[in-house]
Protein backbone atom coordinates (compact mmCIF):
# COMPACT_ATOMS: atom_id res chain seq x y z
CA UNK A 1 0.00 0.00 0.00
CA UNK A 2 2.90 2.28 0.65
CA UNK A 3 4.33 1.82 -2.36
CA UNK A 4 1.47 2.57 -4.69
CA UNK A 5 3.98 4.61 -7.40
CA UNK A 6 7.03 3.48 -8.51
CA UNK A 7 10.18 6.06 -8.96
CA UNK A 8 12.37 3.73 -10.30
CA UNK A 9 14.60 6.72 -11.62
CA UNK A 10 15.41 7.40 -7.92
CA UNK A 11 17.23 4.25 -7.52
CA UNK A 12 19.36 5.18 -10.60
CA UNK A 13 22.79 7.25 -10.21
CA UNK A 14 21.35 10.14 -11.25
CA UNK A 15 18.15 11.68 -11.51
CA UNK A 16 15.25 12.29 -14.11
CA UNK A 17 12.08 13.02 -13.74
CA UNK A 18 9.29 9.98 -15.26
CA UNK A 19 9.14 10.64 -19.09
CA UNK A 20 5.41 8.98 -18.91
CA UNK A 21 2.50 10.47 -17.13
CA UNK A 22 0.90 9.80 -13.92
CA UNK A 23 -2.85 8.91 -14.72
CA UNK A 24 -5.33 10.26 -12.53
CA UNK A 25 -6.61 7.41 -10.57
CA UNK A 26 -2.77 6.27 -9.49
CA UNK A 27 -2.18 9.75 -7.95
CA UNK A 28 -5.68 9.65 -5.79
CA UNK A 29 -4.90 6.21 -4.87
CA UNK A 30 -1.01 7.14 -3.80
CA UNK A 31 -2.14 10.04 -2.07
CA UNK A 32 -5.16 8.50 -0.02
CA UNK A 33 -2.35 5.67 0.58
CA UNK A 34 0.28 7.74 1.90
CA UNK A 35 -2.55 10.42 3.84
CA UNK A 36 -3.09 6.27 5.53
CA UNK A 37 0.10 5.74 6.47
CA UNK A 38 1.26 9.45 7.66
CA UNK A 39 -1.44 8.13 10.66
CA UNK A 40 0.71 4.85 11.15
CA UNK A 41 1.68 3.59 14.62
CA UNK A 42 4.93 2.99 13.79
CA UNK A 43 7.37 5.91 13.27
CA UNK A 44 9.66 4.27 10.15
CA UNK A 45 6.17 3.73 8.48
CA UNK A 46 5.47 7.26 8.83
CA UNK A 47 9.24 8.46 7.92
CA UNK A 48 8.84 6.25 4.99
CA UNK A 49 5.69 8.20 3.72
CA UNK A 50 6.94 11.68 4.28
CA UNK A 51 10.00 10.71 2.00
CA UNK A 52 7.47 8.99 -0.46
CA UNK A 53 5.17 12.30 -0.15
CA UNK A 54 8.31 14.36 -1.62
CA UNK A 55 9.01 12.00 -3.95
CA UNK A 56 5.85 12.17 -5.40
CA UNK A 57 6.02 16.34 -4.93
CA UNK A 58 9.12 16.03 -7.36
CA UNK A 59 7.23 13.28 -9.98
CA UNK A 60 4.23 15.43 -9.86
CA UNK A 61 4.93 18.99 -9.27
CA UNK A 62 1.09 19.69 -9.58
CA UNK A 63 -0.27 17.33 -7.89
CA UNK A 64 -2.88 18.12 -5.32
CA UNK A 65 -1.80 17.20 -2.37
CA UNK A 66 -4.10 19.03 0.58
CA UNK A 67 -4.61 16.14 2.52
CA UNK A 68 -0.77 15.17 2.53
CA UNK A 69 -0.23 18.83 3.94
CA UNK A 70 -2.77 18.98 6.60
CA UNK A 71 -1.28 15.53 8.03
CA UNK A 72 2.38 16.15 7.25
CA UNK A 73 1.58 19.56 9.75
CA UNK A 74 -0.55 17.78 12.29
CA UNK A 75 2.99 15.78 12.22
CA UNK A 76 5.23 18.45 12.56
CA UNK A 77 3.37 19.86 15.62
CA UNK A 78 2.28 17.00 17.28
CA UNK A 79 3.95 14.01 16.84
CA UNK A 80 5.66 12.29 19.65
CA UNK A 81 8.92 11.49 17.52
CA UNK A 82 11.29 14.66 16.74
CA UNK A 83 12.57 13.06 14.29
CA UNK A 84 9.10 12.46 12.65
CA UNK A 85 8.04 16.20 13.33
CA UNK A 86 11.51 17.35 11.89
CA UNK A 87 11.07 15.68 8.93
CA UNK A 88 7.44 16.14 8.57
CA UNK A 89 8.51 20.12 8.51
CA UNK A 90 10.80 19.55 5.79
CA UNK A 91 8.66 17.84 3.95
CA UNK A 92 5.74 20.60 4.38
CA UNK A 93 8.11 23.46 3.44
CA UNK A 94 9.75 21.92 0.26
CA UNK A 95 6.01 20.63 -1.38
CA UNK A 96 4.71 24.15 -0.48
CA UNK A 97 7.52 26.33 -1.72
CA UNK A 98 7.46 25.51 -5.62
CA UNK A 99 10.67 27.43 -6.59
CA UNK A 100 12.51 25.24 -3.31
CA UNK A 101 11.11 22.03 -5.04
CA UNK A 102 11.94 23.41 -8.55
CA UNK A 103 15.78 24.37 -7.45
CA UNK A 104 16.24 21.18 -5.39
CA UNK A 105 14.95 19.08 -9.13
CA UNK A 106 17.13 21.09 -11.08
CA UNK A 107 20.12 19.89 -8.74
CA UNK A 108 18.92 16.24 -8.87
CA UNK A 109 19.12 16.03 -12.88
CA UNK A 110 22.54 18.40 -12.79
CA UNK A 111 24.36 16.24 -10.25
CA UNK A 112 24.25 12.60 -10.53
CA UNK A 113 23.92 10.89 -6.74
CA UNK A 114 22.40 8.12 -5.30
CA UNK A 115 19.18 8.75 -3.34
CA UNK A 116 18.25 7.26 -0.09
CA UNK A 117 15.98 8.56 2.61
CA UNK A 118 18.82 10.51 4.67
CA UNK A 119 20.39 11.89 1.78
CA UNK A 120 17.00 13.21 0.78
CA UNK A 121 15.99 15.16 4.00
CA UNK A 122 19.80 16.07 4.44
CA UNK A 123 19.79 17.96 1.01
CA UNK A 124 16.69 19.82 1.68
CA UNK A 125 17.22 20.49 5.53
CA UNK A 126 20.55 21.96 3.82
CA UNK A 127 18.57 24.02 1.55
CA UNK A 128 16.12 24.99 3.67
CA UNK A 129 18.99 26.51 6.33
CA UNK A 130 20.41 28.35 3.35
CA UNK A 131 17.47 30.10 2.63
CA UNK A 132 16.65 31.16 5.72
CA UNK A 133 20.28 31.84 6.10
CA UNK A 134 19.32 34.27 2.77
CA UNK A 135 16.03 35.70 3.93
CA UNK A 136 17.44 37.29 7.04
Amino acid sequence: MISLLSFQQLNASAYSPSQSPIDSLTLERAVKGYEISLQHELDSVVESSIYNTMVLAIEVPNAKLGVIEYRLKELSKTHASSSVRIKAFLALEFINDQEFRRNYTNALISQPMELNRAQIFRNVSEQFITKANLSK
